[in-house]
């Protein structure tokens, strides 16, 4: 062994090795030194005591390693003898290399953390950078140069490495080639960067060291993994063979998920801002009070149709109605159970990350959802457009819609035959995914496009399995179908956002005419619920061309009034869903590495797609680890691995054609991207392991299972009891949607405006107002006259001169005044009220028994007295004269 390890090449780079470190500490010095000196603790040359105690201490180590160069190269036969002692000591061999590789991580991690974490202590750690440059440096270098030695004493080939995972690493160039040429063509067209009608931020961000951690737990999972599967008994054997342990693992990462969101704080946020006076809450706002208000008016017995006309997301309005049955009007006990089934989409990552590639993988990737979710929350106040789990917003929902589909199209296309229920199951998951955004009916026609590739030339299956997949989608949805029809004389319930939101609003305004040029699509932002106006262009002079030609460039022009900004929108959602990936070095914060100055920050609206080197590079790294994950799942499961890839195109293309890109708008389909990435750099982790002399089993506990049905299995028919289990299920979830609604008795009776005003009377409550009971019932006599009672829900006082966050709410009012704002729901509909006050109420509970009595002027019914009802009697009332008729609305 000695005279093998005498002949080695590796050994004989020992020299080299030691003149590397060296000129390590060399240069770490002349840096350390070249830094700005400290007048005030000089010592010696301008130099403090601990700089030149770190300054000496890296010269002492430039000279023993050029000693240790020298020695190696003079005696050899020294190096190769206690090379050949550390080799027979595996113990030994093992923990140098593991030490090595942990004080590289700690290392590093010091080294990209910026200086200013580390509070009073950064000037400190200033000077002490350089010495723990050269320890990282050095824990590197020994790492490689073990794994180098071990690799040659095991005489592995180059060779022999690249034909085991040759069509990997081929698929993963081409893919990488696509990749490049899609970034190309972006830069070069602007296609993707130019803002358009509802422009989303870049995403939320994962952190270098969230990454660095779901990596290391799942590695360490792997490697427990493989010991106890190798050497514990044969129950161990069977149970982490099993499904109890991927129980257990989903359990967990649920469990973590849950405990991490709900103990992450809210903040102040678009969605959810707050809290204000008088209850010191966080109320929901703008299309999150949309949502919450619909599920009100269920509770208090007037069905969603109470609210509005056309109920936009029935499926999570009737979600709502559920948490707060169980949870009451505090907005955060309900959001806490929102997010307690939420939590679940980690645990499903998993199962799709082991169906896919292993167990291990599914731990990255249920990590790094974790990491996201957290992220998503911290970053309400830094991102702002962003949607999250303890938002009352669609797009979270969606996302474990989605995942959910995923992970049942994903097994049943590793067997076909014999899955069919999955895909049945799939379509039932889609058909509710409808009544969460409709923007989900793109994934039918990917569902049966994936159908049609796996039948391609047996159209009789493919026939079946279309039909199977929509008579579960059509079941699923068929109770809303009714209620639209009994509600709008309409059971496409779809057509009305499609005919009305998109196509009205989004792309007719902008279809050219022979007299106008095509607008060019919006250079500036436009907040959400905003829509641009159309730019029409003045005629052109000069004589006309003939109407043939005129309307060949109409219709060219009109075809592109719809195909560019589909485009334009897709291309975005790539980009902003991409960038969520490392692209700096720095160990940073969510709010420094959000918050970069221009053109450094991805998440400004107006980024206009500069990088600089650093981040250039490193997203070409991420690009790489993308098309190595991709690869990955492509090669070992074909058309199933591809799955998430087809979830994420096709979603993408049905926010582009609503023109919604970025933002929260990303939310449903942005696990795509960090999926795939953790699977890439597993997989470039298990390279190198093989390629270091460590081959590990892509799957150790499942490495019998094969890419389709067993030939000796016979197909299970397809009408049995679990199907037609799967039909009732998805059916009785629909059911649940309309009939949330008429599930609690009416809770306030249909009264007149007289007739309030006498309850009002009998109650006490017009004594303490300023107004009289004949002033009172001459108002309410008023056609105009607002004479309402209900529930109040959400008070919010508003001091714009003193409160910075009363700005972000009660749009349409006058700055210069104070108003207690909330909302009535109740027998006559829905009243925004606005009551000016000099100071903030000292009682308004949420969801109390309230009546307004006011004009209505603009959005916003303007009291003259707000009467809580119960649970405690409370007047508010105004000193001005009633009027005897309202301003017309």
């Amino acid at each position: 062994m000695i005279e093998k390890d005498h002949n080695s090449q590796v050994l004989r780079f020992i020299p080299l090795f030691s003149l590397l470190s060296a000129l390590e500490a060399l240069a770490n010095a002349i840096y350390l030194m070249s830094l700005p000196a400290d007048p005030k603790n000089a010592l010696i040359f301008g130099y403090s005591l601990p700089r030149l105690v770190i300054i000496l201490g890296l010269l002492v180590l430039l000279i023993i390693s050029l000693g240790l160069a020298f020695f190696s190269r003079r005696r050899p036969d020294r190096v190769s003898f206690f090379a050949g002692k550390l080799a027979q000591n595996r113990r030994l061999f093992h923990s140098v290399l593991i030490f090595a590789g942990i004080i590289f991580i700690i290392g590093w991690v010091a080294v990209f953390t910026p200086d200013i974490y580390y509070g009073q202590y950064s000037s400190y750690f200033t000077r002490i950078r350089p010495g723990l440059i050269w320890l990282t440096l050095l824990a590197v270098q020994t790492a490689i140069f073990l794994l180098l030695w071990e690799r040659e004493r095991q005489g592995l080939q180059n060779v022999d490495l690249y034909r085991q995972d040759r069509k990997t690493v081929l698929l993963s160039g081409i893919l990488l080639v696509c990749f490049l040429g899609i970034w190309v063509f972006i830069a070069l067209s602007r296609v993707g960067l130019t803002p358009d009608l509802f422009w989303g931020k870049t995403g939320v961000p994962l952190l270098n060291l969230q990454i660095l951690s779901a990596l290391l737990i799942g590695l360490l999972f792997l490697a427990l993994l493989h010991k106890y599967q190798s050497q514990s008994p044969i129950k161990t054997r069977q149970f982490l063979s099993g499904w109890k342990i991927d129980l257990l693992i989903c359990l967990v990462l649920w469990l973590a998920a849950t405990f991490f969101w709900i103990r992450e704080p809210l903040s102040h946020n678009h969605f959810a801002p707050g809290p204000y006076p008088p209850n010191n809450a966080v109320y929901p706002y703008s299309d999150a009070a949309v949502y919450d208000l619909t599920a009100q008016f269920a509770i208090i017995g007037q069905g969603f149709s109470g609210f509005r006309g056309h109920i936009d997301k029935p499926l999570y309005s009737a979600f709502l109605v559920f948490l707060h049955v169980v949870m009451g009007q505090s907005y955060q006990r309900v959001i806490a159970l929102q997010v307690v089934f939420l939590a679940i989409l980690p645990a499903m990552l998993y199962l799709i990350g082991r169906q896919l590639f292993n167990r291990s993988a599914g731990v990255i990737v249920g990590g790094l959802a974790i990491f996201k979710g957290i992220n998503s929350i911290a970053g309400m106040l830094v991102i702002w457009d962003v949607s999250n789990p303890k938002m009352m917003m669609s797009e979270y929902p969606l996302a474990v819609a989605l995942v959910l589909f995923t992970l049942l199209m994903v097994v049943w296309l590793k067997d076909p035959e014999r899955r069919y229920r999955y895909l049945m199951a799939a379509g039932g998951v889609i058909g509710l995914a409808t009544l969460v955004r409709n923007n989900s009916w793109i994934m039918v026609g990917a569902a049966w496009l994936v159908i049609l590739i796996v039948y391609w030339r047996r159209w009789k299956k493919w026939l079946r399995a279309s039909l199977l997949f929509t008579i579960v989608l059509v079941i699923s949805i068929l109770p809303w179908m009714w209620q639209s029809a009994q509600a709008k004389h309409n059971p496409f319930y779809f057509l009305t956002p499609l005919r009305g939101v998109v196509l009205n609003n989004r792309y007719l305004p902008y279809l050219p005419t022979p007299a106008t040029s095509l607008p060019s699509p919006t250079k500036t932002p436009l907040p959400a619920g905003e829509m641009a106006t159309p730019v029409v262009a003045s005629q052109p002079s000069g004589p006309s061309a003939p109407g043939r030609v005129r309307s060949t460039a109409t219709f060219f022009q009109s075809l592109k009034s719809f195909t560019f900004p589909i485009a334009d929108n897709f291309l975005h959602d790539l980009v902003t869903s991409v960038l969520t990936l490392p692209s700096s070095f720095q160990n940073e914060n969510l709010w420094n590495l959000v918050r970069q100055e221009q053109p450094s920050s991805f998440w400004n609206t107006i980024w206009d797609g500069r990088m600089n080197p650093t981040q250039g590079f490193l997203v070409f790294l991420d690009m790489i680890l993308l098309a190595i994950g991709i690869a990955s799942c492509w090669r070992r499961w074909n058309l199933a691995g591809l799955m998430p890839l087809i979830t994420y195109l096709a979603y993408s293309l049905g926010t582009a054609v609503a023109r919604t890109s970025g933002g929260r708008y990303i939310v449903p389909l942005d696990w795509v991207v960090y999926f795939y990435y953790g699977f890439g750099l597993l997989q470039v982790v298990l390279w190198g392991a093989a390629f270091f002399g460590r081959q590990i089993v892509a799957d150790p506990v499942n490495c019998s299972t094969e890419k389709g049905a067993q030939p000796d299995q016979p197909r299970v028919g397809l009408f049995n009891w679990r199907s037609f289990a799967v039909l009732a299920g998805f059916f009785a979830i629909g059911t649940l949607v309309p009939l949330s609604q008429y599930l609690f008795p009416r809770v306030y009776p249909i009264l007149s405006k007289p007739a309030i005003v006498q309850m009002l009377a009998d109650k006490g409550a017009i004594a303490k107002t300023s107004y009289s009971l004949v002033e009172l019932q001459q108002f309410a006599a008023g056609k105009n006259n607002i004479v309402a009672y209900g529930r109040g829900l959400y008070p919010r006082y508003l001091d714009f001169k003193n409160d910075d966050k009363a700005n972000e709410v009660g749009s349409g009012l006058s700055r210069s005044k104070n108003y207690l704002v909330f909302d009535l729901v109740g027998p006559g509909g829905l009243f925004p009220s606005a009551l000016q006050m000099s100071t903030a109420p000292a009682y308004f509970p949420n969801a109390s028994e309230v009546a307004v009595i006011g004009c209505k002027s603009g959005s916003f019914v303007y009291p003259f007295a707000v009467v809580i009802l119960a649970p405690q009697l409370t007047v508010y009332s105004q000193n001005s004269a009633l009027p005897d008729i309202c301003p017309s609305k």
